[in-house]
């Protein structure tokens, strides 16, 4: 899988005036993370999502505006 997260850039140090795709992704890596641990019966249908690859952000002190997620999802 592939996925673009669109947010708003802004100065790191006015992280208010933000919307942050960095933290959007987290919760995202988190969300899938919790299908597999407690959505799914592991014995019967084994499943594994990986996130490999995170790309965004052009400087360290910059919230950026958008970014690149990728990934596999195996299922038996």
């Amino acid at each position: 899988f592939s996925n673009k997260l669109t947010g708003k850039r802004t100065h790191g140090s006015q992280p208010g005036g933000s919307i942050d795709p960095i933290m959007t992704a987290s919760r995202i890596i988190q969300g899938l993370q919790t299908i597999v641990s407690r959505q799914s019966e592991l014995t019967k249908a084994p499943v594994v999502i990986t996130v490999g690859k995170i790309n965004s952000g052009v400087r360290e002190n910059i919230i950026p505006e958008e970014m690149m997620m990728a990934g596999t999802i195996r299922v038996l």
